[in-house]
């Protein structure tokens, strides 16, 4: 099968060793097993990509062709990266020679599909404007087959005019609750999957930190897990993305609650992969409470942070939201809350939970292979879509 994937124009796919990027770590694996288990795969990236090139793979027919297109941007937008590739997508699978897998935010696949779109006047548009003031005419291409994951939350309320298959994709049971109420269409689920270390609990310690890993946002909740963490003199360390946020105020309160806490809160910021990694062998636990109360609450897409601890072993503990209670069964592989003050009061049963079962889990719910199968199951019905189970 041809699978022409698009990632994000904002970091590498997959990322290289010294940065970190959930949704380009997810793609790039995902990428690498389309390929790995046979599949004609090409794979849109920024700039930067370790996989760069064109890559066979040896007695298995796969070939894995990662096309960087320009510099990472997390500000200049998608319409220069849609453009990079706009020629590309038309040529290869215009007319549903392959499945168009798209990861971007704004969806500009779509575009190509219908050959324009609706501005904010309800007038139909088919042509782009280019910064150099030259027109780009826009040609439908109604034969494109697209599934599209949604990352996060979508920008728009409505699925994509005269599309006849949206094809939406969301990343747990209640993030696709969320997309269907907002978009109006029916979205199925493909849960993440992480790739595994190679199992050696002698070496993932507990060295009695708790860990929390999160981009540095308020509706992340990483206050409350420092709060947690001091209530039960527990040291914490604090990692997580704190460039591609919308306010560094509260970058900058995080920091100040991290230097009061009389040494037990320790912030690191982003990191690389590899320092990750470290940390997660030898915490105690991953805590995340994402906001699920009051004008600040959101839905956690899925999180990531807890499938990646469960692959080293250790539980998970934090606020009962979105994806995570798709990944943690109470009790059983860490235990989930309603509240923080509910949260903090599960710290003391951590040692009950055995790392032998929370490495059960996610080998058999979250890996990248699973992930993989799940996503060529929906591609295979894409493909023939004569048939009612390709149409959603």
């Amino acid at each position: 099968m041809k699978i022409f994937i698009i990632s994000s124009a904002a970091i590498p796919t997959p990322p290289p060793k010294d940065s970190y990027g959930g949704l380009e770590l997810v793609v790039g694996n995902a990428a690498q097993e389309m390929a790995n288990q046979g599949h004609d795969v090409v794979l849109i990236s920024a700039v930067g990509s370790p996989l760069a090139g064109k890559w066979a793979i040896a007695d298995k027919k796969g070939v894995l062709d990662v096309r960087e297109l320009q510099d990472p941007s997390w500000s200049a937008g998608e319409l220069e990266h849609y453009l990079g590739y706009k020629e590309m997508l038309e040529n290869e699978v215009g007319k549903g020679e392959g499945v168009v897998w798209d990861n971007t935010w704004q969806m500009w696949a779509y575009i190509s599909v219908a050959g324009g779109w609706y501005d904010s006047n309800g007038v139909w548009r088919d042509e782009l404007v280019l910064n150099s003031g030259k027109n780009v005419k826009l040609t439908p291409h109604p034969g494109m087959k697209v599934v599209h994951t949604h990352h996060g939350m979508p920008n728009a309320s409505i699925p994509p005019p005269r599309v006849k298959y949206p094809r939406f994709v969301g990343l747990s049971n209640a993030h696709c609750q969320l997309l269907g109420n907002i978009m109006h269409v029916p979205i199925r689920v493909v849960h993440n999957g992480v790739r595994l270390p190679e199992w050696k609990p002698e070496e993932f310690t507990d060295e009695g930190y708790l860990l929390s890993l999160n981009r540095m946002t308020y509706e992340k909740g990483i206050h409350d897990s420092i709060d947690i963490a001091m209530q039960h003199e527990m040291p914490i360390k604090v990692i997580g993305d704190d460039t591609k946020v919308r306010d560094q105020g509260y970058v900058s309160q995080v920091i100040d609650r991290c230097r009061s806490s009389r040494g037990l809160a320790t912030y690191y910021g982003l990191v690389d992969n590899e320092t990750k990694e470290e940390m997660l062998k030898h915490c105690k636990a991953v805590i995340a409470c994402p906001v699920n109360q009051g004008p600040y609450a959101w839905t956690e897409a899925f999180g990531l942070y807890a499938a990646e601890g469960l692959g080293y072993g250790k539980p998970f503990i934090g606020l009962a939201n979105g994806g995570l209670l798709d990944i943690i069964e109470h009790g059983i592989e860490g235990y989930l809350g309603l509240t923080p003050a509910s949260v903090s009061s599960y710290i003391p049963h951590l040692e009950k939970i055995y790392k032998e079962v929370c490495r059960k889990r996610v080998e058999e719910k979250f890996s990248v292979q699973i992930m993989t199968n799940n996503y060529i199951e929906l591609f295979n019905k894409v493909m023939d879509d004569t048939k009612e189970a390709g149409k959603w």
